[in-house]
C-alpha cells in the first residue's frame, strides 16, 4: 500500500499499519494529514525468487482524516461497500445500463472514494511497486513515552 499526498509525495503504508488505523483510528493519528483527503494505492506485485516481477493488479482509493489527523474508517467502509455493490450489480445482471432512471447515490459515493492516475503517475508508482525507485516509509511519530507510575 502506498500514499499519495498533496504535493505527491509517495509513501509506503505497511499493511499492518492500515488495519490498526481502521480498528482504532484515534490511536494512530498521522499528523501530516491532518483535514485531508489522501489518496492511496493498493497494490498487489508478482514475485518470482522473492523479487518484484510484476504488478499485477492495483487499485486507487481516497482516504479521509480528520483535523487530528485520523482516518474516517467509517468513509472508507462506504466507499469500498458502493464499489463491490456497484461491481455485484454487474456481475448478478441486475445493472440495467439502459434503465432511464439510476440510483446514482451508489455511483456518487464510489466515485467519491477512487480517483484515477495520470499515465506519468502510473509509471511512478509502478517503478515503486517494482522496486525501480525509492519512496519513504509512513511511519506515526510519537512523543517519547513516559513511563508507568508506581
Amino acid at each position: 500500500m502506498f500514499l499519495l499526498d498533496q504535493a505527491d509525495r509517495l509513501y509506503r503504508l505497511p499493511g499492518a499499519l492500515f488495519e490498526r488505523m481502521l480498528r482504532d483510528p484515534g490511536g494512530h493519528p498521522v499528523r501530516q494529514f491532518s483535514g485531508a483527503r489522501i489518496r492511496m494505492i493498493d497494490m498487489l506485485v508478482q514475485l518470482e525468487n522473492r523479487q518484484p516481477i510484476d504488478v499485477a493488479w492495483m487499485s486507487c482509493h481516497v482516504l479521509t482524516f480528520d483535523a487530528s489527523g485520523c482516518l474516517d474508517p467509517g468513509a472508507f467502509e462506504r466507499h469500498q461497500r458502493a464499489r463491490a455493490d456497484l461491481g455485484l450489480a454487474a456481475l448478478s445482471g441486475t445493472f440495467d445500463r439502459s434503465a432511464s432512471v439510476v440510483d446514482a447515490a451508489t455511483h456518487f459515493v464510489a466515485r467519491g472514494g477512487g480517483w484515477t492516475p495520470s499515465p506519468g503517475m502510473l509509471q511512478r508508482l509502478r517503478d515503486v511497486g517494482l522496486g525501480k525507485s525509492a519512496c519513504a516509509r509512513l511511519s506515526l511519530r510519537r512523543g517519547p513515552r513516559t513511563p508507568p507510575s508506581r
